[in-house]
Formats: structure tokens, sequence, C-alpha cells
């Protein structure tokens, strides 16, 4: 028994009304549990009887090989001589140490189901671990941990292939506003919903992740400044667009701006990342529900808001 178990005081009454020892029985209950209940249902999966997935088997086999030919040549020299059939006649226990091999296989194959299915589920713990550590508990995006992580690694992906490599921060306008007016609940409902648009629209291999309360990020690898720019747009156009049922039955409707950043060759991650977060603040300092960006980068000196302009 675990000491965390509720079940933990119940076996420990029950065992001191039998007269027991109460450390001595909670061994033989969870070796009991944890041994040979395992070992029996180990016993009736296939995978256990299987070779080619189970290597286990053949070791147990070779282990056990050994076991009928040392014990048919001590009952040989015991009886002075005599041929395997008449040994095996004279001592009928002689046939179960020949079904040795086949006993240690089976007992090996068992104990590698075992061990095969801790390690899938260790594997699978430890994905399920990493995926909460990087993800976002509300939108099932990014946090902001794994985003600068991410975000590095495609810097350096970036440097060695030489593509382009764009950054958008964007804000969902007056959120807090929201929140006071609809509630918490709202808010969170209104934030799940957004998420899923992003989703939506981005390609696969786009980072996507809460940058803050109501801030996103997106990493768009192999994308140039006006391929961003007509992604912000749509971004933007789909929330613009959108009218979001919340729990309450009432239908919101809520705006976003969009800062957009292409990083130059070579660049620090943490100045792009303040380029774009300048190019956002420039988006709502200009009223909001709109997309701006680093003017520098444009290509042949175009603004981005002629860029903007030309793909809306």
């Amino acid at each position: 028994f675990h000491p965390s178990s509720n079940m933990f005081p119940v076996a420990q009454t029950r065992y001191r009304t039998r007269g027991k020892p109460f450390a001595v029985c909670c061994i033989v209950e969870a070796g009991f549990a944890g041994t040979i209940v395992p070992f029996v249902r180990a016993l009736l999966r296939r995978e256990t009887y299987q070779p080619a997935r189970n290597l286990y088997i053949l070791f147990g086999f070779l282990w056990g090989l050994p076991v009928p030919f040392v014990t048919l040549w001590l009952a040989h020299r015991a009886a002075g001589g005599g041929t395997i059939p008449s040994l095996l006649a004279k001592d009928p226990v002689q046939i179960l140490f020949l079904a040795h091999p086949i006993l240690f296989a089976v007992v090996f194959g068992a104990i590698g189901t075992i061990v095969h299915g801790r390690e899938r589920r260790i594997d699978e713990l430890i994905v399920r671990l990493r995926t909460r550590a990087d993800t976002d508990g509300l939108t099932g995006l990014l946090n902001h941990r794994a985003f600068q992580e991410g975000i590095r690694l495609e810097a350096a992906r970036a440097d060695r292939s030489g593509t382009p490599l764009a950054l958008l921060l964007a804000d969902l306008a007056r959120f807090k506003s929201f929140n006071d007016r609809y509630g918490h609940p709202a808010g969170d409902a209104l934030l799940r919903d957004i998420a899923d648009r992003f989703r939506a629209i981005l390609r696969p291999y786009d980072a996507a992740a809460r940058y803050g309360g109501e801030e996103f990020a997106f990493v768009l690898p192999g994308v140039d400044l006006e391929e961003a720019v007509r992604t912000a747009e749509r971004l933007r156009r789909e929330i613009e667009g959108a009218v979001f049922p919340l729990p309450d039955g009432v239908r919101a409707r809520i705006t976003l701006s969009v800062g957009v950043a292409v990083r130059r060759a070579a660049e620090d991650v943490a100045s792009w990342i303040v380029r774009a977060d300048r190019a956002l603040y420039e988006a709502k300092r200009a009223g909001r529900n709109r997309v701006a960006g680093d003017a520098c980068v444009a290509p042949a000196g175009t603004a981005i808001r002629e860029v903007t302009d030309a793909v809306r």
C-alpha cells in the first residue's frame, strides 16, 4: 500500500483485528499485487510468446538449455551408463528437466512483457509531462517558456539554411475590460475559441504560443515580410469578423492588433522580439485592429502600411 492511499487505514484496522503483524501483511499483499498479478497477466498476453517482439524468450530458452544436458549427464554417471530412454524410464523426474528450456522461455518471456509494458508507460508519462510543461493549460498553445526555446531553435535553423523567418506578436483589444464586463469564465472561453481559430489558419509547422495574458506569438519559418503581413492580416480579419458565443448565451466581438518583424541575418533573438513588440505597439497606438511592422525590413523600402493595403 502506498502511504497516501485512502485504503491504508482500512487495511491497518483489518490486520489488527486479525491479530497479524501489519507490516508483514502489507509486504505480502504488496508483493502479490506488484509481482504475482502482473506476472499472471503477462502469461495471458500474446506478446509473451512472440520471439520477434520479445527477445527475453530467446534469452530464457538459452538460459534453460543446459539444464537437461547436465541432469542427464549426472543421471548417466549415477546409473553407470545407459541410453536416454532407459534413463527416463528409470527416473521419470528427468522428463521435467527436459522441459526446462521451454519453462525458462515462458518465464523470461513474461518478464519481458512486464518490462516492455512498464517502459511504454514510462515513455507515455514522459510525453505527457513534456506536453504539460510546454503547453498553455487554457488554450493548448505553447507557453512562454516553450516558445522562447522554440524561437531560438528556429533562428539557429534559419541561420544554417539561409531562409527567412518571421515573428508575429498579436494582442486582443481591451481584453481586461472584456473580462470585467463578461467575467473570467467568458474570457477563458474566448481565448480557447481564438486559439482554435489561429490553429485553423496557421500551417502545421508554424509555432503558435500564448505569450502573455491576452498576447499571442507566432513564428513562421520560410516566410518573408509580404507573406508574414498576409498571414497577420488573415488572423486579424478572422478575429474581427468572428462572433464569439459566451457561456451565458451572450455573443461578443473583439479585435486583434498584430506586429510583424522578419529576422535579419544573424540577428539576436531578443532584438528581434523587441522589434516585433515595437511594431505591435505602433499598431495599437494607431488605433488597434490593424497590422504594423518594421519598415526597415520591407523590400525595396516599401512601408509596411503599403504592404498591408496591398493584401486587403
